[in-house]
């Protein structure tokens, strides 16, 4: 019984212990925010190994894009990393280039960095307009460089030499002896391990690449200089330090630009001019690191495209000159890790990579895109090999390589891979509709017994190759007309058939496609269309006279479907006059003779049948001759009798 109490008071304080060593390790972040207030920038770009120190803390923590950054934090970069932060008060950008050591602090709007090793560059350049948004500094030592208005390059060397290059606008500079110095555009200052501060003559480059380290190989770099009153005597001088310079051969043209090519490393250059052969002023000072840009290239798989799984994937890198080792990591896309992921590895991996994988393990806790999956090294004779997939995901191949005269790995190559299995798309059927589908319900006169089919085809997905038309008797299902219509890309069709009276119909539209075949049916009946109905008078007589001259205008009402009107005048004496094709439902008689007239009036459709039955009337014209004068029967006169 001792023994289990012993044994759950170990467990317990076992796991007290754990827990408060898990809140002291991964809780920096929080505990950061709860000693240090508000934030005062954000990490908007990283690349490679980049750290933060919280205010009071001895624990590094890896730095990822989107992370924030608190008053008095210590961020590092290792060597081949950056990072760009912008801080919250006025959206000033700032570069931390590699092997940088830096502290950040805010006091109200004004933003203070401590630069204690390295290189850094602000991005962004503020107006007169924008000086109540706080000034942006950097420290050194005892000096104090104001970059608020412009742009600038301000790198310190691990034997506190420092330098100052400004890129746009204006900076000024603080010595130890609180004397200010103004530095212009195309202007730099040297501070010297002495603390000796020696402002440079200003020749313009203009595109010196932003001082920033960048790959050359074997390669010519140009250069632009700025509007210059004497071109003779300039000279560049480059090497791998200020005091072991050697001069390079360089010829300027008309329009200020000169190119030079780099046979080796170099990380200083100098542009120097000369007037009969005496050195005018001093020059500035561009600090660059060239390094080889012939890097290998991934170039297998096809990444434009989706793999599917499998358990073997070749992945294949083009050769590059000078290379001693490549080294190949594949990341898996996830959206968070939880707890530690090792590396696969088929090989031992040197200090400096086990502390790299160390970095990432530590940032399984974080939400991050992407954990190591796979990674090995090869021997310059080997430029491919085979991998494992864990099957669909989204996976990132890094491609780094190792030079014969270096001993830091540079990032060569990145390639994302899409592994997903093969899922056809969904099948879309074409579709028919009937265009003159009430047509197909009418009734049909027979003595025209032809019948229009019109037919709208929406092509889907799959190629239709050709179509059956069927139209079958219902009754005995005799066939009346087969017919295969070729299909070229038309999306109607209209098709005439003969069929007969009182018979019931089914038309059968068959589509066949290259993968299926689709059925489409329609039934309609054809029967004769009924006559016209018997037509009536405009006026309710249906006796007419004519005027003594045999004038006589008939009208009747008008009526749907009759497309003409023929009149019928029949005579006492049995003459017959017939007038046809009259349009309107009326017509004028003229020069009637005297007598009695029967009169007809038929209605004809479109197939010239006559209605029904014709409408009858009686005409009448008088004789003038019958006629006979008044007779006077009595007169008066003077009002007597």
């Amino acid at each position: 019984m001792i023994q289990k109490k012993r044994f759950f008071t170990t467990l317990i304080v076992s796991l007290v212990s754990a827990l408060s060593v898990w809140f002291w390790y991964y809780g920096a972040e929080q505990n950061s925010l709860f000693f240090e207030g508000e934030s005062i920038a954000k990490v908007t770009s990283t690349s490679d190994q980049v750290y933060k120190r919280p205010a009071k803390r001895l624990l590094w923590l890896p730095i990822i894009k989107g992370q924030k950054l608190y008053n008095g934090e210590t961020v590092k970069t290792e060597a081949q990393s950056q990072a760009i932060i912008t801080f919250d008060s006025n959206q000033s950008k700032l570069k931390i280039e590699p092997d940088t050591l830096v502290v950040i602090r805010q006091n109200d709007l004004d933003i203070e960095i401590n630069l204690i090793e390295g290189a850094l560059q602000n991005e962004q350049t503020q107006d007169d307009n924008q000086k109540g948004d706080g000034r942006i500094t950097i420290k050194s030592d005892q000096s104090i460089i104001d970059i608020s208005k412009s742009e600038a390059h301000i790198q310190k060397s691990k034997q506190q030499a420092l330098s100052l290059s400004v890129l746009k606008g204006q900076a000024k500079f603080v010595d130890q002896n609180n004397i200010d110095t103004q530095i212009n555009k195309g202007e730099s200052l040297k501070v010297d391990e002495n603390k000796k501060t020696i402002k440079l003559r200003t020749i313009d480059i203009v595109s010196h690449l932003n001082n920033q380290s960048y790959f050359v190989f074997n390669e010519n770099i140009n250069f632009e200089l700025g509007p210059l009153e004497n071109k003779k005597g300039l000279e560049l001088w480059s090497g791998q330090s200020p005091t072991a310079l050697k001069k390079n051969k360089i010829t300027i043209s008309n329009d200020n630009k000169f190119s030079i090519k780099w046979k080796d490393s170099s990380e200083w250059f100098e542009v120097k001019q000369f007037e009969n052969n005496i050195l005018v002023g001093q020059s500035p000072v561009y600090h660059f690191i060239f390094k080889p840009t012939f890097l290998a290239k991934i170039v297998s798989p096809d990444f434009s495209k989706s793999i599917e799984p499998s358990d073997k994937i070749k992945v294949a890198w083009d050769r590059s000159e000078g290379i001693k080792e490549y080294q190949l990591k594949v990341f898996e896309k996830i959206s968070s890790v939880i707890g530690n992921t090792e590396s696969q590895s088929s090989e031992s991996t040197s200090s400096e990579s086990a502390s790299s994988e160390k970095v990432k393990s530590e940032t399984n806790n974080l939400d991050v895109k992407f954990k190591p999956y796979f990674q090995k090294k090869y021997l310059n004779n080997q430029f491919d090999d085979v991998i494992s997939l864990l099957g669909e995901g989204e996976y990132q191949l890094v491609l780094d390589v190792l030079y014969q005269d270096q001993t830091n790995w540079i990032k060569s190559d990145e390639k994302n891979l899409v592994v997903k299995k093969y899922r056809p798309p969904p099948v879309i059927a074409p579709k028919l509709s009937w265009v003159n589908l009430n047509q197909l319900k009418e009734q049909i006169y027979p003595l025209k017994p032809e019948l229009k089919i019109d037919l709208q085809i929406t092509k889907g997905s799959e190629a239709i190759e050709d179509i059956d038309v069927l139209i079958s008797q219902i009754k005995n299902k005799s066939e009346i007309v087969k017919q295969k219509i070729a299909y070229k890309d038309e999306n109607k069709l209209s098709l005439k058939y003969s069929v007969k009276e009182f018979e019931m119909y089914l038309a059968k539209v068959l589509i066949k496609t290259q993968v299926n075949q689709y059925e489409f049916e329609q039934a309609f009946e054809v029967k004769k269309t009924p006559l016209l109905a018997p037509l009536q008078w405009k006026s309710e007589n249906s006796l007419f006279a004519a005027s003594l001259e045999g004038n006589l205008k008939i009208e009747w009402q008008a009526q749907e479907g009759a497309k003409t009107f023929e009149v019928k005048l029949i005579k006492d004496s049995g003459e017959v006059q017939i007038f046809k094709d009259i349009l309107s439902p009326d017509y004028q008689l003229s020069a009637l003779l005297p007598g009695g007239y029967q009169v007809y009036i038929s209605s004809i459709d479109e197939w010239g049948r006559y209605n029904q039955k014709p409408l009858k009337g009686l005409i009448t014209v008088s004789d003038q001759s019958q006629i006979k004068a008044p007779t006077i029967k009595k007169v008066k006169i003077g009002g007597e009798r």
